[in-house]
């Protein structure tokens, strides 16, 4: 089973920041996320005035009422009102679906383990591109992906994306690994994008011994999407 990320869907997460830092205009929207665990009666009331607020301001749905839209269902969700979270999410996907187009990216990569120990029984495996090996990292659990990467002997391998794309925002919405080298079945638990981010090591008399600063905080989405993603400082 291969993993599949859903960005678009991030605002499934309760927090006024997730939704602050992307958005950043709708205060009820906000409010109201950060309500959803602790009231969400309350969280309820907000989200529906800031889903009308965004349908007015766009005279139609967009993505953003359909986030808004989204939270709406969660604090529908947290009170038991499951039919009424049920239709929204039905609403959701059904719109994701009409604005999504879907396309196949291949770049070369590398690998490395990463040892992490949270996964019983599977390897840790970090794919990176081989133009930016310290930047852009695709993790991946898998208790079996790690032995065929190793009979490659270093070498790099093509890989293959399916990207999922917003053609009303204009970015990547989500993407999944289709086909590592010649492999396009392996087991995988799950895994996750990393941009990681500068750093400096010293040594005991503070002299830089070595040091990293990412010369594209966007890179991966840059490269995913294939067009600069509006609003964005790069």
């Amino acid at each position: 089973m291969k993993k599949i990320f859903i960005l678009w869907l991030i605002v499934l997460l309760p927090l006024a920041s997730a939704i602050g830092a992307e958005y950043g205009t709708n205060p009820l929207a906000i409010e109201g996320a950060s309500l959803i665990e602790k009231d969400p009666a309350k969280a309820e009331r907000l989200l529906k005035q800031a889903y009308a607020e965004e349908v007015k301001k766009s005279g139609k749905e967009s993505t953003r009422s359909m986030q808004v839209l989204y939270l709406l269902a969660g604090a529908y969700a947290k009170q038991g009102k499951k039919a009424e979270a049920d239709k929204i999410w039905k609403e959701v996907t059904e719109y994701a679906d009409k604005i999504t187009e879907t396309r196949h990216l291949t770049y070369e990569m590398n690998w490395r383990d990463c040892n992490y120990a949270n996964h019983p029984g599977e390897r840790c495996i970090e794919l990176y591109f081989t133009d930016s090996q310290f930047s852009d990292l695709v993790t991946i659990y898998s208790k079996d992906l790690d032995i065929y990467l190793k009979t490659l002997n270093g070498a790099p391998f093509k890989v293959i994306f399916e990207v999922s794309y917003d053609t009303e925002d204009k970015t990547m919405s989500g993407f999944n690994e289709i086909q590592i080298g010649e492999l396009k079945q392996w087991h995988s638990s799950g895994g996750h994008h990393t941009m990681q981010g500068g750093y400096t090591n010293k040594d005991a008399a503070g002299n830089i011994v070595s040091s990293y600063t990412p010369e594209d905080p966007w890179s991966f989405e840059r490269r995913l999407n294939g067009v600069i993603v509006p609003n964005r400082k790069y």
